[in-house]
């Protein structure tokens, strides 16, 4: 339910492309080259997928690993990976901020910060994002949670039982209340981005 170069993309597509142009400066950005930038990704787990690092044209291609988890299909069409699939669906934010915080806590810097990009709701992990906020703010970082698309319904690619790809309505939540109060507790701000602009 976005368009990058009038293109429609899925909320990933356009995420991507604007942390590229934060980290690396395009159009009105100036770009980060002064500051020491790490990668996790979050589904139903956190995963490091980039340390914390000055070499921001070794993050960017590391970036252009994170994908959604597509269904695996055997020869009659039948997903194979439904539960793994599920799973790796859901979103466990209070991880990926811990994570975060763990990566940051030791680094002596000027300021710290965790931006924050999610497009649903808690579903997953281990930790609550209250929990992550307090350790954030226990060690002096700021989350700037965005918010990315609204709550309600929004086309999704999917195969139809022909092998065609289809575009099909899900319902979505975007959870601002949680992203506000990760933002509040830390203070730093929360934004919602309905558009790449």
């Amino acid at each position: 339910d976005f368009t990058l170069d009038g293109d429609r993309v899925n909320r990933l597509a356009a995420v991507k492309r604007v942390f590229h142009d934060f980290v690396a400066g395009q159009g009105t950005l100036p770009g980060r080259p002064d500051d020491v930038i790490g990668l996790i990704a979050f589904g139903g787990y956190a995963e490091a997928k980039a340390p914390l690092t000055l070499d921001h044209g070794a993050l960017l291609q590391v970036l252009d690993t994170v994908n959604i988890p597509r269904p695996v299909t055997d020869s009659r069409g039948r997903v194979v990976n439904e539960q793994l699939l599920e799973e790796e669906m859901a979103t466990a934010i209070g991880d990926a901020v811990l994570m975060a915080v763990d990566r940051l806590k030791d680094v002596k810097a000027k300021s710290k910060v965790i931006i924050l990009l999610s497009d649903g709701e808690q579903t997953a992990g281990v930790a609550e994002p209250q929990q992550g906020a307090e350790a954030a703010k226990a060690f002096g970082i700021k989350i700037y949670s965005i918010g990315v698309g609204t709550t309600g319904s929004a086309p999704f690619p999917a195969t139809d039982g022909f092998g065609r790809s289809v575009l099909v309505r899900q319902n979505v939540r975007l959870d601002e209340a949680t992203l506000k109060m990760l933002a509040d507790t830390t203070g730093g701000k929360f934004f919602n981005a309905q558009d790449t602009q």
